[in-house]
């Protein structure tokens, strides 16, 4: 656990973007837990607050445009090709959207 956090400590700004902005590209990955290390540093002052306030801000917005644009490009083609293998498959995609 020591190692995580020793990571988190030198890569912070990296990790919470990459971690916040994979969240949000619907991989299981716990945005709060980052965000609480996040604050935990910046209590200690390890960590800017504006900076990792702009970090998440910019992660967040990063992560919700490429999600929207994937949608947008591949949409239920990508579903019929690909919803098989996350349990969405067509008629159950049929059936949630109504």
């Amino acid at each position: 656990m020591s190692y995580l956090i020793n990571l988190f400590e030198q890569h912070s700004y990296l990790i919470l973007f990459i971690g916040i902005f994979l969240e949000l590209m619907a991989l299981p990955i716990s945005g709060e837990f980052l965000m609480s290390y996040a604050g935990y540093f910046v209590f200690q002052g390890t960590m800017n607050y504006l900076l990792a306030l702009l970090t998440v801000f910019v992660a967040g917005g990063a992560g919700i445009t490429v999600t929207y644009w994937i949608g947008k490009a591949g949409g239920y083609k990508l579903i019929e090709k690909y919803g098989k293998y996350i349990h969405l498959g067509p008629e159950r995609y049929k059936k949630v959207s109504a």
